[in-house]
């Protein structure tokens, strides 16, 4: 799927930031009130993430959002980067909350 290794990345990004503040997946999970499997799925990539539980997690973290969003997915060919570059709502989504990264 055209998506697979932008969540992949997205994971990665929550299982560090997650790391970083020496938090277990069940107390994270516990505390945006997901199950311990679900986190384990999504830092995994294997599970899709609503935009709400993205900004319930960053918030339980202490991170911005466009932390876990990674700037240009890696381990996807061209033509998927393509396709997600082509979807404007997400590419104004993302492209907005880099940028209100960078002034806050």
């Amino acid at each position: 799927m055209v998506t697979d290794g932008f969540y992949k990345q997205i994971g990665s990004s929550l299982r560090v930031a997650r790391e970083e503040r020496k938090m277990t997946q069940g107390e994270l999970a516990s505390v945006v009130g997901l199950s311990r499997t679900s986190l384990t799925n999504i830092e995994l990539g294997r599970q899709r993430i609503l935009v709400d539980q993205l900004v319930d997690l960053a918030e339980a973290l202490h991170i911005s959002v466009a932390r876990l969003i990674p700037e240009r997915p890696t381990g996807i060919s061209h033509y998927e980067s393509t396709q997600l570059e082509s979807m404007p709502a997400v590419t104004d989504f993302l492209n907005n909350l880099r940028s209100h990264n960078r002034t806050t």
